[in-house]
């Protein structure tokens, strides 16, 4: 299905999608809203981006949108509303304090960019007698670029990323995949790990990280150093774990993972703390567990198949025990 990227400035007229986007009604849009002036008090109605049959022969009926958006980019109290979109159409919002749902309606706090606190409002159910899923990230992960820092949601392939090691390494390869609260009771293996502000130390994470268990962490204080002889090792976030700082959690809203390949397997900065890229290839995954093994294959089975000869890990990777072994020293 082909995708169409849209830039939308929000300026408190409603939104008529077929005003903004160039290509085929049908396609996959992927919007992100902007700050386009005066919202105060106002509800901005979303149109005109349902779906009836496909843009490419042989596909299903037309492809799910996106729609982002950043509230810790804005500065006025306003809403959503939606007219005429599909159940498979997400918006994610980030950057903002708390939410409160109440059935399909969320209320979302947050702080503007002068600082001021903020309301911003949607109802789910759109008018089309269709409910738009909402994937809401606690500021969402910020990955470090040369360009300057990005919401995860928002990278392609071919963008490059700042690595752990201070290379510039280009994405070949991004995953993503909305799970959601009734899947992750089913599964609690896939339940994702919080890290909070300085859980491991000064500014890692910055803020608030969610990631899945198997998620492997970069350690490279005096305690990879005293305990395994290494300058830096990887952890998976699971055997961090301590009920306080580090603890998995259950979203109410589900979660949205994103795991992306490198031309290399390195780290990159994710909310300030360097967390790995994704391993792929049968090759490079024997240096995995089993655990972390299913749960790529859980949720990512789209992952291609054609990467064994990728290579192996960029530092050390701690087993179970050795990584609740570390975690004591936090």
């Amino acid at each position: 299905m082909a995708r169409e990227d849209v830039t939308i400035a929000l300026d408190g007229s409603n939104v008529n999608g077929s005003d903004f986007y160039t290509g085929h009604a049908n396609d996959t849009q992927f919007v992100t809203f902007t700050d386009g002036g005066d919202l105060d008090g106002k509800t901005i109605t979303l149109s005109k981006f349902g779906k009836g049959r496909p843009t490419e022969p042989g596909e299903g009926p037309g492809g799910n949108d996106r729609f982002d958006l950043d509230l810790s980019k804005f500065n006025d109290n306003f809403g959503f509303a939606f007219q005429s979109l599909q159940n498979g159409d997400t918006i994610a919002v980030y950057g903002y304090d708390s939410v409160v749902q109440e059935g399909t309606v969320y209320t979302y706090q947050y702080t503007g960019t002068d600082g001021q606190k903020y309301t911003f409002t949607m109802d789910t159910a759109s008018k089309n007698s269709q409910t738009v899923n909402v994937v809401c990230f606690g500021g969402d992960t910020i990955i470090q670029t040369p360009a300057g820092c990005l919401p995860v949601s928002q990278l392609e392939v071919g963008d490059p990323v700042l690595c752990g090691d201070g290379q510039v390494r280009k994405i070949c390869w991004i995953g993503e995949r909305w799970l959601s609260p009734r899947e992750l009771e089913r599964s609690p293996h896939l339940r994702p790990v919080k890290l909070s502000p300085d859980a491991l130390g000064r500014g890692m994470p910055e803020q608030e990280l969610l990631v899945s268990p198997q998620h492997r962490l970069l350690i490279d204080d005096w305690r990879a150093e005293m305990l395994f002889g290494e300058a830096q090792v990887l952890v998976a976030a699971i055997h961090l774990t301590n009920d306080t700082s580090i603890r998995q959690v259950l979203p109410e809203e589900g979660i949205d993972y994103y795991h992306f390949i490198l031309e290399e397997h390195a780290t990159v900065f994710a909310n300030g703390l360097r967390a790995e890229s994704l391993l792929p290839g049968e090759e490079a995954q024997a240096a995995l567990g089993g655990a972390a093994r299913s749960e790529i294959a859980d949720i990512f089975p789209e992952l291609p198949a054609d990467l064994e000869s990728y290579g192996g890990t960029c530092a050390r990777t701690l087993k179970a025990f050795e990584g609740r072994l570390l975690r004591n020293g936090y």
